[in-house]
């Protein structure tokens, strides 16, 4: 059985926003799933903190949010959003679940269903119900992926938004130089597979990030710096 991450060494600071790219197959969402403790490394650790995580005792501790918004059909928005508190024997707690609604800008359609959602909706439902239990490291597994340009790119500011009111350390898995470069503290590149580090760029621009940075030469110098590292792959031409 072949490897799919190799020697990966990563450690991210409590209440920073971190980004993962790299090339399909090079292991990022696998990875993921090593921080959540959904997958058990064959060697090595995976800790919060001093502590290393096991899922089920400490799921409370972490919020995941995937490509697909994953909603329960037959619940409406507010009870997707509290059902994490159901599943952890916390009751609905009506005032915390109408602050999470509020967070997200849904007010409106609490009592509405899925199918009656934009793509961007169900994934602000999504947001909102991975931070019900208060976690304190939040997951995002291309969560935007599934959106079309302009949704996505409302969407980034959007996250945004709300992770600068909760401040949960964060790290989301992207194919997108843009999206990881604006919303990110720092841009971790993988390899191809098996995934290994290549190298990290710290984005130096001052929060909360507006569209307009998108055209700042701090923007293009890091995006720059993140091709060159993703080309010497070998993946020049190809879509990462």
């Amino acid at each position: 059985m072949l490897n799919v991450l190799s020697d990966i060494e990563l450690s991210v600071p409590q209440g920073s926003f971190l980004s993962v790219i790299g090339p399909s197959g090079c292991g990022k969402t696998t990875l993921l799933k090593l921080m959540g403790g959904l997958l058990s490394p064959v060697s090595g650790e995976v800790s919060i903190g001093d502590n290393r995580p096991k899922f089920m005792q400490e799921r409370k501790r972490i919020g995941f949010v995937f490509q697909d918004s994953s909603l329960l059909p037959w619940r409406s928005v507010e009870r997707n959003i509290t059902l994490p508190l159901e599943i952890n024997s916390r009751g609905t707690h009506e005032d915390s679940s109408r602050d999470l609604i509020r967070s997200v800008g849904l007010e409106e359609f609490r009592d509405t269903y899925p199918h009656q959602l934009s793509g961007g909706m169900r994934q602000r439902v999504a947001l909102a119900r991975a931070l019900a239990t208060n976690p304190e490291v939040l997951l995002l597994d291309e969560p935007l992926g599934s959106l079309d340009e302009v949704t996505r790119t409302i969407m980034r500011y959007e996250v945004l938004r709300i992770w600068s009111d909760t401040s949960q350390t964060t790290v989301m898995v992207t194919h997108s130089i843009p999206e990881a470069i604006i919303m990110s503290d720092v841009v971790v590149t993988l390899s191809s597979r098996p995934g290994r580090v290549i190298g990290s760029v710290p984005i130096d621009l001052p929060r909360p990030r507006t569209d307009d940075m998108e055209d700042s030469s701090v923007f293009l110098k890091s995006a720059s710096e993140i091709r060159q590292m993703l080309f010497g792959t070998g993946l020049r031409g190809k879509d990462v």
